[in-house]
């Protein structure tokens, strides 16, 4: 799931790591829904133009939700907390 910087306020925390993966963070919260969000600091989000080449897109976030290894821990549903 990727985010742009227009749907999102500025960052909550500071950087911080996953605590099951260890991988670092942020948090920021989308504006349309007010929730906290743990993105990926490292992750980027690239777009594939018409002629073929890639193209890294600033000011996207990727959700730490699709990147990490233990991602079901931290659900509401998924598992233990």
């Amino acid at each position: 799931m990727t985010l742009t910087e227009n749907e999102l306020r500025e960052p909550l925390t500071p950087d911080r790591r996953c605590r099951t993966c260890g991988v670092p963070i942020k948090f920021i919260v989308n504006r349309s829904t007010g929730r906290k969000i743990p993105v990926d600091l490292k992750a980027a989000v690239y777009c594939l133009e018409d002629d073929g080449k890639l193209v890294k897109v600033d000011g996207y976030y990727v959700s730490h939700f699709s990147t990490c290894p233990q991602a079901t821990q931290h659900t509401r549903k998924g598992g233990p907390r």
